[in-house]
């Protein structure tokens, strides 16, 4: 497990989703873009010419602490469990001739009362900045055994004609 922080951060918004048999709740935000956090995602540096850009990776994690950094507000702290932050995006704007750089992404949060949580934190909070933190696990390279037997080009191809069955299990006709 590693620990990752992201500084500057703001609660964009939040939206309930359900899947199947759970609940869960996509929280928005965006940060500053930091070297400690291009370093952990193995991001290059975004060239000065990009004013918006997707950025490949995720973090699959296990909580997220986010803390005001006024510390007056520190009693406003939320700890929870969160399992994803993902769909991170860079944007770049001007103002008062000063470039502004944020990464946006989402964190993906299925504890219950989660909700409640992210609007109590928007009508005590606000738009203050604030740090997230985040627990997350590394993914380890796997090394390609080449002594290992792989599967033969005939293999594949009689893999890629099984006839599709669908979700019970009949054969589709």
């Amino acid at each position: 497990m590693s620990k990752l922080v992201f500084r500057g951060v703001t609660l964009d918004h939040a939206d309930l989703r359900r899947k199947e048999a759970s609940v869960f709740v996509r929280v928005h935000m965006s940060s500053d873009l930091s070297g400690p956090v291009q370093k952990a995602m193995e991001w290059d540096e975004i060239p000065s010419c990009v004013d918006s850009a997707k950025l490949e990776g995720f973090l699959t994690t296990d909580k997220m602490i986010l803390e005001p950094n006024d510390k007056k507000l520190k009693d406003h702290e939320i700890e929870i469990n969160c399992s994803r932050i993902e769909d991170f995006k860079v944007t770049r704007k001007t103002e008062d001739e000063k470039v502004i750089t944020r990464l946006r992404f989402t964190a993906l949060v299925e504890q219950r009362g989660a909700i409640q949580w992210m609007e109590n934190w928007l009508y005590s909070v606000g738009g203050a900045p604030a740090a997230l933190s985040v627990t997350y696990h590394e993914q380890q390279e796997m090394e390609l055994n080449e002594e290992e037997p792989t599967a033969t080009d005939e293999q594949r191809k009689a893999a890629m004609e099984i006839e599709p069955e669908t979700k019970r299990g009949a054969r589709a006709n």
